[in-house]
């Protein structure tokens, strides 16, 4: 199996050989790259939830500050059963309507958790797909460098052959000469 590689080695082209190396950089890049925009992204969309968790927060204070003022209304206008019974109906619906809110503001805040912790999982992917990619090109160089070295082996090796080949045949063409 090694004496096949070194076969297939031998033949490759130096320029093969950093069209690969290449291929594998570029890879890696075009990886981080996909991985930044995509990150970046769900930050952004973590802001603009957050910026609406806010605002719904300051309109339900809003809507309890009403809700409170309204309550004193109708304790001063006691004597006025049936308006206090209208502005309690209408401070009811109102305060079901904040409970509405904050159940939905819940809602976000739990599907703001699952986005992070989502977020979290694919940066530690990220950093794991970058430290095994990272050592598989240290890999593909140390194997770049042994290949290398075994090609200016190989090299000196059919430069030894060949000198003793020329030096056979002027030997050999001598010998016919005489």
């Amino acid at each position: 199996m090694n004496t096949s590689w070194l076969d297939l080695l031998s033949n490759v082209d130096k320029m093969v050989m950093g069209s690969i190396v290449g291929s594998i950089v570029l890879a890696f890049v075009l990886l981080v790259v996909i991985f930044s925009v995509k990150i970046r992204a769900q930050q952004e969309t973590i802001v603009q939830l957050r910026e609406a968790l806010r605002e719904k927060i300051l309109h339900i204070r809003t809507l309890e500050k009403e809700a409170s003022e309204q309550v004193k209304t109708v304790t001063e206008a006691q004597q006025q059963k049936a308006a206090v019974e209208e502005e309690q109906a209408a401070l009811t619906k109102r305060l079901e309507e904040a409970r509405q809110h904050i159940l939905e503001d819940e809602e976000t805040i739990a599907s703001l958790k699952r986005q992070l912790k989502e977020h979290e999982e694919q940066v530690q992917a990220e950093q794991k797909a970058r430290r095994e990619l990272e050592a598989r090109l240290e890999k593909a160089d140390e194997e770049k460098e042994a290949i290398l070295r075994r090609n200016e082996f190989w090299v000196e090796q059919l430069s030894e052959l060949r000198t003793k080949y020329e030096a056979l045949r002027h030997k050999l063409k001598q010998q016919e000469r005489a």
